[in-house]
Formats: structure tokens, sequence, C-alpha cells
């Protein structure tokens, strides 16, 4: 096809058309949506589940059809769609409007706001026209030819540009895919991420980007494969690159924000991270990732009003980072504001990275609120493993308990007690099914297992309530 030509999401070969909706506009040629002129970091098939949604603008459009012209007709889940509908409607919302998404139950989706259509110039920016399969180097390129996207150091006191000679290029547009692949939030969007960073860091070992993106991967990884071998490798991966690479970039906020983190996550080494977190924010205002992470240093720390308000701000400037969601759910449920944490619980399930461990949040905020049967539903779905079915029957031996249901409590807590000799997994969860049975003996037993730095945190968690009285309770929380 020749660049002359442009393809529309059913493969028409028809010329270039803008849809402008608020503050967005969208072209069919490179399918980046822009918003008040930046470009929208999208993963490429959220980017064209919306596009199919713009051209039907005020039509239902049925699942069925989304799922034959975005992914072909191929086999993939129910929750694939849900998860770019529901990064779209985070976005949407972090400019002021979620509503342009409609959800017809049984029927479809439909997108509500209205749209204007329009030839665009074709001189405007110069850019190559695409074709729907090209996306995801499109945004790429984007970042490359200067749009800003995620990190942009657009702000007057931010770094200085990098030179696009040859390698620059090739290494920015490899760093701008990491971040595609990344916010998908699940292991095989890391692992995709991870090759396009190493490529960025390979090719351009002077921008510390590349290795900054790493970083964060390894970690995030680490996170996902707790105490195996290999998540014991990554996070040790992590920490090299974190202390011998990052260290020396002290004017890159994507280095600085990349190392704080692993600070945090990796180490627990709070002070340096919120030195490192801070420095980034304040080179790069729009850093979302560094007041995100300073957000989950600050609920640590047990400041879950300052944390609110990094969070918020990470929120207002990019609602659709991994895990964004589930923080704020935590910040509210430990401030025991449950209905907005019951909220944001919702919103973490329909992300991929979070969704497990979403539904037990949402549990958890549901007990709180007194809602007895939508807790004992929240933890129904859940992946199947022993680890989960510890998690979920703790969560019903609660919910039992605080009903007055002490025969269905205490059979719950049998299970716990089996799958947990020989599992040893899930202290907090196997030390609250005793707690709700009256059993702290064996409650303090586990949660002695948890670290001196998740006490902090957990000892604010509602469910511990029965506890606090015990006077175990404070030598457990001091170590």
């Amino acid at each position: 096809m020749s660049q002359d030509d442009s393809v529309s999401v059913n493969g028409a070969r028809i010329g270039a058309v803008e849809f402008s909706f608020g503050p967005y506009r969208m072209r069919t040629d490179d399918l980046i949506l822009r918003c008040r002129g930046v470009a929208v970091p999208l993963a490429p098939k959220v980017a064209h589940t919306l596009l199919v949604l713009l051209e039907r603008a005020g039509s239902v459009v049925s699942k069925e059809e989304l799922f034959e012209t975005v992914w072909g007709g191929a086999a993939v889940e129910d929750a694939n769609l849900s998860q770019n509908i529901y990064t779209l409607r985070r976005q949407f919302e972090a400019t002021g409007d979620d509503s342009l998404i409609e959800t017809l139950p049984r029927r479809g989706y439909r997108f509500s706001g209205r749209v204007r259509r329009s030839t665009p110039d074709s001189r405007e920016g110069g850019r190559t026209k695409l074709a729907a399969g090209a996306v995801l180097a499109a945004a790429a390129a984007c970042a490359a030819c200067g749009a800003a996207l995620i990190f942009a150091a657009s702000n007057a006191g931010g770094p200085a540009p990098v030179a696009i000679t040859p390698s620059a290029l090739v290494a920015t547009q490899a760093y701008w895919t990491g971040w595609l692949y990344y916010r998908e939030g699940t292991d095989d969007g890391f692992r995709n991420a991870l090759r396009s960073f190493e490529q960025a860091a390979d090719v351009q070992p002077s921008d510390p980007r590349g290795a900054a993106g790493e970083a964060m991967t390894y970690a995030s990884l680490a996170d996902s494969e707790g105490d195996s071998p290999s998540g014991v490798a990554d996070g040790a991966r992590a920490d090299w690159l974190a202390y011998h690479v990052l260290a020396s970039h002290t004017n890159s906020a994507e280095a600085l924000a990349a190392k704080g983190f692993v600070e945090f996550d990796i180490d627990g080494a709070f002070a340096a991270a919120t030195r490192d977190l801070r420095r980034a924010e304040h080179l790069d205002p729009q850093n979302a990732p560094a007041f995100m992470w300073y957000g989950s240093v600050l609920i640590w720390e047990g400041k879950l009003s300052a944390a609110r308000a990094q969070l918020s701000r990470a929120t207002r400037i990019d609602a659709s980072l991994p895990s964004l969601d589930y923080l704020m759910a935590w910040d509210y449920y430990f401030s025991r504001d449950f209905s907005n944490a019951i909220a944001f619980a919702r919103l973490a399930i329909a992300d991929p990275w979070t969704e497990n461990a979403g539904r037990l949040l949402l549990a958890a905020a549901d007990e709180g609120a007194g809602r007895f049967k939508p807790a004992i539903d929240a933890v129904a779905n859940l992946a199947p493993g022993p680890t989960d079915v510890i998690a979920a029957c703790a969560t019903r031996a609660d919910v039992y308990a605080t009903m007055g249901d002490r025969v269905d409590a205490a059979r719950e807590l049998r299970t716990v007690e089996r799958l947990s000799e020989r599992y040893q997994q899930r202290p907090l969860l196997t030390a609250v099914a005793y707690i709700a049975n009256g059993k702290l003996d064996e409650a303090f037993a586990w949660l002695s297992r948890l670290s001196q730095i998740d006490r902090t945190v957990l000892e604010m968690d509602p469910r511990l309530d029965r506890a606090r009285h015990d006077p175990r309770f404070s030598q457990w929380l001091h170590g």
C-alpha cells in the first residue's frame, strides 16, 4: 500500500478522517488519540477499540463486532475487551467526562459523546499514514518525533530533549514501545516490555530511560513471581540496575522515578525512595508514575491523606497506570471510607495486574460497609489455586463471623487451617480467619510472619479490630 492511502478499521481504502470530541481528536491514518494536542499513550488494541466506537458513534456495537474487528475474530477472553473499555473510560474520566462510553447489558457498547468528522490537513505534522495493523509503530514513532507521552519533559525546567540521531530515534521508539507493553499490566506484557527497554538501553547506553524501564519492569515481575527463584533473580536485577546504572543520572526524572520505585518496592528503603521520587516530581511535574509510587510509599508509612493527594495527582495526569486504582482503593479502605474503597476496588478488578487482589479488597470493603452478600460474592471468582482458596475461605470466615454465623465461620476456618499448614501462604488472611473465630494465639503466630515493613501498613486493616485489645497486638506492631 502506498503512503497516499489510508485504511479504516473495516479495511476499506479511504482518505484520512479525523474524529473530534470534547478536547480529543483521533485520525484514522495513525490511530493516535490526542487530548488538547498532546498524544495520549494507548495500547494498539485500545486505540483500535476506540476507533470502532467512534466510527459507529451513537449506535450500539456488539461485543461480537468488536472481537471480529479489533482481534480479527481470534479467540480472546471477554476480559480483554473489558480492559480496553476500562482503559478508555479512565482516560476520559481524567479529563472530566467518564460517560462517553455506555455499556448496554447483553447488547454491547455505544459511544454517546458528540463526535465531529472532518478531513484533516494532509500537511499537519507531516505524519506518515499507516494501516491499523501498524498502530504500535506509529505510537512509538510519535514519541520519537516529540509527542508528549507519559513522561514527556515539556515543562520549562525539564531536561533537554535527546538529539534525534538514528540510534537515538531507534532507542526512543523502543522505549515508548516498552511503555505500551508495560501498561498492559500482565506478565506477558511485562516480558515484552522488557525486551523493548533492553533494546533501548543497548542502542543508546547514554540515555538512562531504557535502563529505567528495565529496572521498573524487573521489579514488577519480582512482585508477580514472589519468593520463587525467578522472582528473587528479577528483584536482584532490578536492584543492580537501580544502584549501578541509574544512580548517576540525578537529572533524569525517569531514572530517579524508577530507582525510587525499586528502593521502595524491592528494598523497603523508604527514605531513599522518598528522596528520589520527590526529585523526579520536581524535574518533571507530569511524571505520573513518580506520583503514584510516592503515594505508595506514603500509604506504607500510614500517611493516608498525603498519599491520596499524590495518587490523585497521578490520576489527573494518567488515569490508566497499572495498580493506580488498586492503591486508591487501599488508601480509602485504610481510611475506613468504604464507599470510595468499593468504587476504586471495582475499577481495580478490571485491571489484569490487580484483578485477583482487587476482588479480595472489594470483599473487605463490602464487609466494612455491612454489605455481606456482595462481600461473599466478590471472592467467588478468584483464580483457581490453593493460595486463592485460602484467601477466599479466610475472607468468608471473617464475613460469616461478622454476621454472627459461627457455624459457617468455623467451617471456612477448617479449610484455611488445612491448606495454610501445607502451603504456608497468606499469613494476613489466615490470621484474619483465626481472629474471626476467636483463636488469637494462632492469629498472632501467623501475624508474626509478616515483615516489619508490612506490619506498619497492615496495622490499619479494620479486619484486625477484634485483636487490638490484646496486649500482644502492640508487641507485634513494634516487633
